[in-house]
């Protein structure tokens, strides 16, 4: 059962109210048998003895239920009757009830009542008129989900951009890396084009890491940052022993 929409529910709530964001199918059907509820039941025409229960109920929860006798109270129940006869059936409910005996410290007379059974009556007049909006709304889609842009490759230019700025900052670069063909997997060897020297590439993946460690091991490493720190602090005191 749809209980509420949130701030667009058509339960009574502070602030304006407007239409559910998205309204399917299944909600109006849903709304629609609220709405029947709330017709067929909760505004019908209340029961006398519906009525005179629930105010017995609330003398019974009051404070003023010491003082009064019951004698007291039924004829003040019975007065009180007369005049309530075109409150609806959702007024007099174990919720409001509730909501009543939390209100009122002493059993009211009618005067203090009726504005309290008023706005009881109201809600639900209102609830019946969102239940209806609801169901006389157009059915809307729910909104796609946004798609994610696809990250573009990096072109020539990029690339050649980044490697000018790693060789500025001193860090060894590797020779290209050899197109692997079909011919690599029966063991053949690739002549690379491009470097400084062409050379024969062997194929086999843990032979050419092994060469490349082998020819970049003499090559100039950058130091880490506390190395530079430790070799600066050095410097600076033996000129000062100097």
């Amino acid at each position: 059962m749809v209980e509420s929409y949130g701030e667009h529910g058509y339960d009574v709530k502070p602030g304006a109210w407007k239409l559910p964001a998205v309204v399917t199918p299944d909600v109006i059907a849903e709304a629609g048998e609220h709405l029947a509820w709330t017709e067929g039941v909760l505004l019908a025409d209340a029961a006398t003895e519906a009525m005179r229960s629930w105010l017995l109920a609330l003398g019974n929860a009051s404070a003023s239920s010491r003082t009064l006798t019951p004698d007291d109270v039924e004829m003040k129940v019975g007065v009180m009757l007369t005049l309530m006869d075109d409150y609806p059936a959702g007024v007099f409910t174990k919720a409001t009830l509730k909501r009543a005996a939390r209100r009122f410290r002493f059993f009211p007379g009618f005067e203090e009542l009726a504005p309290f059974l008023d706005d009881e009556a109201r809600d639900l007049r209102v609830k019946r008129d969102r239940l209806l909006a609801i169901t006389k709304a157009q059915p809307t889609a729910p909104k796609a989900a946004p798609k994610e842009e696809a990250i573009a490759p990096a072109t020539d230019e990029q690339k050649a951009a980044v490697r000018e700025m790693l060789a500025k900052a001193g860090v060894p670069l590797a020779d290209p890396a050899p197109v692997v063909t079909g011919s690599a997997a029966a063991g053949e060897v690739k002549r690379v084009p491009g470097s400084d020297r062409d050379r024969e590439e062997p194929t086999d993946t843990r032979e050419a890491v092994r060469r490349v460690m082998a020819e970049t091991q003499n090559r100039r490493r950058i130091p880490n940052p506390w190395q530079r720190a430790a070799s600066s602090n050095a410097s600076t005191e033996g000129n000062a022993n100097g």
